[in-house]
């Protein structure tokens, strides 16, 4: 199976991750809550009709990162994906990596000729 090409969507490495992730989930179907340089494998179970999460195994993000689905943020939303195991993993553009405006050099040199004819 192919990855397509996806045009503007950057690629995701392993410290992007530590700084803007939440949660990942693996092609296994395991999920990680991300925490400094660690991943802890995560087990839910209802108890009374109460959902109970306990984090038990801890991972490095490098070696969890070639089997990393999808990446979410705090707010929960999928910052980054992965189609399958072949395929980069790749920014959505959406919550803490939503794309910014690029600017072009022209445009730096009119702004920092305003901010130099301030009075």
């Amino acid at each position: 199976m192919g990855c397509k090409k996806k045009i503007n969507h950057n690629k995701v490495q392993v410290n992007d991750i530590k700084e803007n992730g939440s949660l990942i989930k693996t092609f296994s179907g395991n999920t990680y809550k991300v925490s400094g340089d660690f991943g802890y494998l995560q087990h839910e179970f209802i108890i009374g009709g109460r959902k109970n999460t306990i984090h038990r195994t801890q991972m490095k993000l490098h070696y969890l990162y070639p089997n990393i689905r999808l990446v979410k943020d705090s707010s929960g939303i999928v910052i980054a994906k992965r189609l399958n195991k072949s395929c980069p993993l790749l920014s959505t553009n959406k919550g803490a990596f939503k794309r910014r405006k690029e600017i072009t050099i022209h445009e730096v040199k009119v702004m920092s000729d305003r901010l130099i004819k301030q009075p």
